[in-house]
Parts: structure tokens; sequence; C-alpha cells
């Protein structure tokens, strides 16, 4: 049995899953693919594979009728007996030794989660996420190493974490269902990051991904809604409750604008949704760790004045403007998940 079985969801054939499954067979012998059929053959898979693929991988079927990625990726973790699992994208690729590298670091740390370096693309564009302390070696905090800024678990996963953590997709999102899942890992684990070496390639070359389907604001933002209103966040200590707060109104929230930059875009309901969340996480305290441009977005997205958004948005995205660095309270200025020191930890990841 091999220490890692890295777990694939594949539901149309046409999509470049050879890729995948070749950079786990050809580069990365201490792991074994497993590829979850979901709502398709694994005959109609199989047909895409060189044999010699087919022969170094484990095939496994699921029909749930669900246009969901958290339903293969779960049956598939949960169908493994190996020491740490992972997730990965049937377009995506590893380099060559990632997964050595990833076992080497849990091995030295007792690690519950190894983070990989993410890249992007043929140009291998580095993703600046989480902004660890430059520092920092070993295992990372929740709010001084801004670990939610990761927000999918790409990477190592200790597999009896999925228990002890109580570690679950959520079932049936067609984006964000691995929301909790990180949150409550980042939190409560033994968690590294690997800030050099061969990582994981986020390949961007298909068109269906469901992730990318546009949606009513309603159900996109439905997993940010259940974990802010689950037992487990209420359970959080303020800090954690904040580090996960800023983050998600930082990336959730302003990526929903982001999608719809037309104030014809917005329904009235997608509208009042958003205020919801952003006044929900208003009262979390978000407040003082934003810029003043970040501050006057939330505003904006407090009181539906949809004209303001995409202004907004700009503005707090200029990161040499002073408005965007820094805010009004000293938190924006000295707290890790503050607007400034948020800001100059990504600038300095290489």
């Amino acid at each position: 049995m091999k220490r890692v079985d890295i777990v694939i969801a594949a539901h149309n054939p046409q999509r470049r899953i050879d890729r995948a499954v070749s950079s786990i067979v050809n580069g990365n012998p201490e792991a074994r693919a497993v590829v979850v059929c979901h709502n398709t053959s694994i005959s109609s898979i199989t047909a895409t594979l060189d044999p010699v693929l087919v022969e170094g991988t484990t095939f496994l079927e699921l029909n749930d009728s669900i246009p969901s990625p958290s339903g293969p990726f779960m049956f598939g973790m949960r169908q493994s007996k190996a020491e740490y699992v992972s997730i990965m994208g049937s377009d995506d690729q590893l380099e060559p030794g990632a997964v050595a590298a990833w076992l080497e670091l849990a091995d030295r740390y007792s690690a519950d989660s190894v983070i990989t370096r993410l890249t992007r693309g043929e140009s291998r564009t580095l993703v600046r996420s989480p902004a660890a302390r430059p520092w920092a070696r070993g295992i990372l905090d929740v709010y001084r190493d801004r670990l939610p800024y990761r927000s999918a678990p790409l990477g190592l996963i200790r597999r009896t974490a999925l228990e002890t953590l109580q570690l679950e997709l959520t079932p049936g999102a067609r984006n964000g269902g691995d929301l909790e899942f990180v949150s409550r890992l980042w939190s409560g684990g033994r968690v590294v990051y690997q800030k050099s070496g061969p990582g994981y390639v986020e390949m961007a070359d298909a068109d269906d991904r469901v992730t990318h389907v546009a949606k009513p604001v309603t159900e996109e933002l439905a997993p940010l809604t259940g974990l802010l209103s689950s037992a487990w966040f209420s359970e959080q200590t303020k800090r954690t409750r904040r580090a996960l707060a800023v983050k998600a109104y930082r990336r959730t929230v302003v990526d929903t604008i982001i999608k719809r930059p037309r104030v014809e875009d917005w329904s009235a309901e997608d509208l009042s949704t958003l205020a919801q969340i952003a006044a929900a996480l208003h009262r979390i305290g978000i407040s003082p760790f934003l810029s003043l441009a970040e501050s006057r977005l939330l505003a904006a997205v407090m009181n539906s004045r949809v004209a303001d958004f995409s202004a907004g948005v700009a503005a707090a995205k200029k990161y040499r403007s002073p408005a965007a660095i820094g805010g009004t309270h000293p938190l924006s200025w000295a707290s890790p998940i503050g607007s400034f020191r948020y800001t100059v930890a990504s600038a300095l990841m290489r």
C-alpha cells in the first residue's frame, strides 16, 4: 500500500484527466491515483487513457446525479486506507517529486496537513496564499499566518484527521464546498506550508468547471452562510472567527462582486443576500482590520449601493494607494490579518 491516495473526480471523458493521472503514476511513485468516475462509467474514462496509466490507477464509480465535486472527493477519501489523502482537479497536475516533498514535511513536523506550493498555468504563476510569516517554519497558526486565504485543501491531509476534525466537503455544493472543510483543518490541525520545491499546478484550460458557472448569490454564498451560522463557528475563539471572516470578506464577498461588474447583473434578491452576509461579517468584528477603501466598499455592500461596487473594488485592490493599504483603526496596521501586514506579506511571497 502506498502512503498517499490522491483522489481525482472525473465527470467528463473530454477533460484532460490523462495529464493529472500521468503526473502521479509517472512522477510521484509514493502516491496512488484514485479516479472517481462521477455520474459516468469507468469504461468511458479508461477509454481515454493509455493502458499503462489505467494499470497504475484505481477506479471507483459514484452515481449520485448531483453536479458537485464534493460527493466524489469525499467518496474517494472515505474509501482510502492510506496514511494520507489528497484531492486533485482533473485538469491539474503535480510536478515530479511533489508528493515526496510533502511527505518529508509531514514526517518532520508530524503534520495533519501539508499545504502545497501552488502555481497556475503553463507560466507557473505563483499563487500568493497563504501569506504566511516569511520566517515561520513548522506548524503554522490560522491567525498569524493567514491560513484561510488558501481556500482549497490541496496537498496532504492525514486520513485520520477526516474523523478527528470532522472534515467534510459541503454536500451538493457546486462551488465553495471546501470552505468549512479548510476552516476546520486550518484552525484545528497541525498545518505546515511547502514554501519551495515541486508542487501542485492548477490548470485552467477546461470550460465546464461547475465552480465557474454563474449562479444566484444565495446559492453561490450558501457555504459561507452555512459556515457563519454553524455551531462549530460559534465555538471558535474570537481571533479564529475574525481571521475566517476577514478572509471571507476580502475574497468571497469581493469575488462575488467582481463576477457581476454591471448594475444590471444584480437582482434585488442578490443584493439583499449580499447585504445580509456583509452585515453578519461586520457583527463578527472585521471592520478594524480593513483598509479605508475596504471599509468604504463594505458600507456600500451593506447598504446595497450597487452603483458604487465596481469603483469600490477597484479602489480596494489598488495596492499602491494609501487608502488600500491601511485604515483608520490601529489594527488595520498592526494585526497580521490587518490590511497593511496582509498586503506586505503577500508581496513578500516568492
